[in-house]
Protein backbone atom coordinates (compact mmCIF):
# COMPACT_ATOMS: atom_id res chain seq x y z
CA UNK A 1 0.00 0.00 0.00
CA UNK A 2 1.54 3.21 -1.01
CA UNK A 3 1.87 5.90 1.60
CA UNK A 4 2.24 9.66 0.45
CA UNK A 5 3.63 11.83 3.40
CA UNK A 6 6.43 14.53 3.22
CA UNK A 7 9.31 12.68 4.69
CA UNK A 8 11.16 15.98 6.24
CA UNK A 9 7.63 16.16 8.14
CA UNK A 10 9.18 13.44 11.55
CA UNK A 11 5.25 14.16 12.83
CA UNK A 12 3.36 13.71 9.90
CA UNK A 13 5.92 10.56 8.61
CA UNK A 14 4.79 8.96 12.50
CA UNK A 15 1.08 9.39 11.51
CA UNK A 16 1.19 8.10 8.38
CA UNK A 17 2.61 4.61 9.04
CA UNK A 18 0.53 4.02 12.12
CA UNK A 19 -2.57 2.88 9.93
CA UNK A 20 -0.58 0.37 8.33
CA UNK A 21 1.71 -1.15 11.12
CA UNK A 22 2.27 -4.14 11.53
CA UNK A 23 4.97 -4.13 8.75
CA UNK A 24 7.29 -6.50 9.39
CA UNK A 25 10.09 -5.31 6.26
CA UNK A 26 10.72 -2.29 5.79
CA UNK A 27 12.93 -0.50 2.76
CA UNK A 28 14.34 2.66 3.03
CA UNK A 29 14.93 4.36 -0.22
CA UNK A 30 14.24 7.65 -0.59
CA UNK A 31 16.34 10.14 -0.59
CA UNK A 32 17.09 14.02 -2.02
CA UNK A 33 19.79 15.46 -3.79
CA UNK A 34 21.05 19.05 -3.91
CA UNK A 35 24.22 19.09 -6.14
CA UNK A 36 25.25 22.37 -5.21
CA UNK A 37 28.88 22.72 -4.27
CA UNK A 38 30.32 23.15 -0.65
CA UNK A 39 30.61 26.84 -0.98
CA UNK A 40 27.19 27.18 -2.50
CA UNK A 41 24.95 25.24 0.57
CA UNK A 42 22.45 26.76 1.86
CA UNK A 43 21.05 26.01 5.23
CA UNK A 44 17.89 25.23 3.97
CA UNK A 45 19.06 23.10 1.22
CA UNK A 46 21.13 21.43 3.78
CA UNK A 47 17.84 21.19 5.92
CA UNK A 48 15.66 19.49 3.26
CA UNK A 49 19.10 17.00 2.89
CA UNK A 50 19.27 16.38 6.50
CA UNK A 51 15.41 15.65 7.05
CA UNK A 52 14.76 13.70 4.37
CA UNK A 53 18.39 11.65 3.96
CA UNK A 54 18.71 10.65 7.79
CA UNK A 55 15.89 11.74 10.10
CA UNK A 56 12.93 10.34 7.79
CA UNK A 57 15.07 6.87 8.16
CA UNK A 58 15.29 7.03 11.82
CA UNK A 59 11.61 8.11 12.43
CA UNK A 60 9.95 5.79 9.99
CA UNK A 61 12.59 2.59 11.42
CA UNK A 62 11.65 3.71 15.03
CA UNK A 63 7.81 3.29 14.58
CA UNK A 64 8.04 0.36 12.82
CA UNK A 65 10.95 -1.53 15.17
CA UNK A 66 9.07 -0.26 18.63
CA UNK A 67 5.27 -1.79 16.70
CA UNK A 68 7.33 -5.08 16.06
CA UNK A 69 8.66 -5.18 19.54
CA UNK A 70 5.43 -4.45 21.19
CA UNK A 71 3.69 -7.26 19.20
CA UNK A 72 7.20 -9.53 19.43
CA UNK A 73 7.23 -10.21 15.88
CA UNK A 74 10.27 -10.91 13.62
CA UNK A 75 11.01 -8.25 11.19
CA UNK A 76 13.41 -6.61 8.57
CA UNK A 77 14.74 -3.03 8.20
CA UNK A 78 16.65 -2.17 4.95
CA UNK A 79 18.55 0.86 4.72
CA UNK A 80 20.33 1.30 1.22
CA UNK A 81 22.37 3.97 -0.10
CA UNK A 82 23.17 5.46 -3.25
CA UNK A 83 26.66 5.50 -4.86
CA UNK A 84 26.24 8.98 -5.87
CA UNK A 85 28.11 10.06 -3.01
CA UNK A 86 31.16 8.34 -4.84
CA UNK A 87 30.56 10.79 -7.62
CA UNK A 88 30.07 13.97 -5.66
Amino acid sequence: TPVCVDLADWNATKEAIKPHLPIQLLVNNAAVAILDSFLDVKPEDFDTLFNVNVRSIICISQEIARDLIERKLPGSIVNLSSQASAAA
